[in-house]
């Protein structure tokens, strides 16, 4: 039982990553930028309340 959930677990991973090599070019385009100015933004937070 726990080896079919590994297995299955291992091929659910493998293809959500094969999937993000495929649409890699859309999340650096969408995700990145808005992650980047969220870093900006906690470090701005964190500066000002420091």
């Amino acid at each position: 039982m726990a080896v079919k959930q590994l297995l299955f677990l291992l091929g659910l991973a493998l293809s959500c990553s094969s999937f993000l090599g495929h649409c890699k070019w859309a999340l650096d385009g969408l995700v990145m930028p808005f992650v980047h100015i969220g870093l900006e933004l906690v470090i701005f937070i964190v500066e000002t309340v420091l």
